[in-house]
């Protein structure tokens, strides 16, 4: 384990490991809306509501584009969430298996979710895909997993557990890199079925190595994975390509 005085130039010692010296370290709490918004008024209902049930929601895909469409007399209950909104899964063993996702092109830009999600809205500073992304560190999850609370099989996380987890906070420009080129092999993770076992452990070493600044990447390879990743990314949100489940 590297210590103060090993670590190299521009890099320093934090309670999460060495981070650069321009990163901060941050609680969740601090750059992410928790509360619910304010209930719907039925007036302003339309007379089909998404609704994003658990099964809809991705283990290894960093977007939900898929939704049910339900009467509003049929949503007997689920916690209202918005364009942007990233879902995390707070029961057992969804939370486990990495089930989390970003929503996009949501109709109306609102809607519903199952009650067994904590919805996170970034604020200022911080892109949700970058927080997405962090959260699929396997060391991340089990920490979170460990801290589940309730009786076996119907375990969950509190809230609390979420708000205070400590996170890198790079400059924005940062998050955006690594956002692009994680989400660039995300894509072809997606799209090359053939390859998704090799394209996964790829990620898995890029998403070690970029969130822990153990590597910076040049900006030529950066601009390689966003040039393969560009169409794949635009296709999985062309609004076009969201389909409602039965």
């Amino acid at each position: 384990m590297s210590t103060p005085n090993d670590l190299p130039p521009g890099v320093k010692m934090t309670e999460i490991g060495p981070l650069p010296e321009e990163w901060q370290v941050v609680r969740l709490g601090e750059v992410v809306h928790f509360g619910r918004r304010a209930q719907i008024e039925k007036a302003a209902q339309p007379s089909i509501i998404p609704f994003v049930p658990m099964s809809l929601i991705p283990e290894d895909s960093l977007y939900i584009t898929k939704w049910e469409l339900r009467e509003p007399q049929e949503i007997r209950s689920g916690i209202p969430v918005y364009e942007g909104d990233l879902l995390l899964a707070k029961i057992t063993p969804s939370l486990e298996n990495g089930k989390q996702g970003i929503i996009i092109n949501l109709p109306n830009g609102w809607g519903f979710a199952t009650t067994e999600v904590i919805p996170l809205r970034t604020l200022e500073g911080l892109i949700p895909e970058f927080l997405a992304l962090y959260l699929k560190l396997p060391a991340i999850r089990k920490q979170l997993a460990d801290k589940m609370e309730g009786t076996t099989g119907r375990q969950r996380l509190p809230k609390f557990v979420v708000e205070t987890l400590p996170i890198p906070l790079p400059p924005l420009p940062e998050q955006q890199k690594i956002a692009r080129i994680l989400a660039a092999v995300d894509a072809k993770i997606a799209a090359e079925e053939g390859r998704r076992k090799a394209l996964q452990e790829l990620f898995r070493s890029l998403l070690h190595h970029l969130m822990t600044a153990m590597v910076r990447l040049p900006a030529e390879l950066v601009a390689k994975f966003e040039k393969q990743g560009r169409s794949l990314r635009d296709e999985r949100r062309n609004p076009g390509k969201v389909t409602a489940a039965s």
